[in-house]
């Protein structure tokens, strides 16, 4: 709730990055070389931080992903994701890029989680790439099925509240079994995921809920 906040406290300098992509890149490198400081020094302790003052980054990093999906929607951004070139580039890396994600996940995740750099670069290089690579997939076809288009449009408008309410919701739905228990994994990402969905658009019946969920 604490980097939520923040979020909303630094969202006018977010829209102005969007104008001034050269001094945003400046910007986010110094702040990955501060963060590499706090890796070699390491002035917090995760033991001791009520606050979870040590996941910082991701007040940064969040802003940096609103900032890449704003200017997807930009003249200049549709005209990038529509190039014949880019499109099939797109749909290659979408398979290499989730057999590494696979591979990163089982093997490196839990030894780069404790030192701040190496997992920032690392999981959200992998998140971002295939983000990237399955929106522009996704922009180019063309959906004809009207169930299918129905569900998108529903889901559409929510997706910002998902990813803010979503932990609420895993840890509300863990509480009921055994989530460590094999055969409900896939299910409790999916019970999440339908669950956090109907909560958000629940709460973009009412103006003043909307704004807490949505830009």
């Amino acid at each position: 709730m604490l980097t939520i906040g923040i979020i909303y406290i630094i969202y006018p300098l977010i829209i102005k990055a969007i104008h001034n992509i050269k001094m945003t890149l400046a910007f986010f490198t110094s702040l990955l070389a501060v963060i590499f400081l706090f890796d070699i020094f390491s002035p917090l302790d995760m033991r001791d931080d009520p606050l979870f003052i040590h996941s910082y980054s991701f007040i940064w990093v969040w802003g940096g992903y609103y900032i890449v999906g704003r200017m997807l929607g930009t003249d200049a951004g549709r005209l990038f994701t529509h190039q014949p070139g880019i499109i099939l580039l797109a749909r290659m890396m979408v398979v290499p890029v989730g057999i590494s994600m696979f591979f990163y996940e089982r093997f490196l995740s839990t030894h780069t989680q404790n030192i701040v750099t190496p997992w920032l670069i690392l999981e959200h290089l992998h998140l971002l790439t295939m983000c990237l690579a399955l929106f522009i997939v996704f922009e180019n076809i063309t959906i004809k099925n009207k169930i299918i288009t129905y569900v998108v449009e529903f889901i559409g408008p929510a997706m910002i509240g998902v990813y803010i309410v979503h932990y609420s919701v895993f840890y509300f739905i863990s509480t009921l079994y055994d989530f460590n228990y094999v055969n409900l994994k896939f299910v409790l990402l999916v019970l999440v995921f339908i669950a956090s969905v109907l909560l958000c658009r629940l709460l973009l019946l009412n103006r003043f809920t909307a704004r807490i969920i949505s830009f």
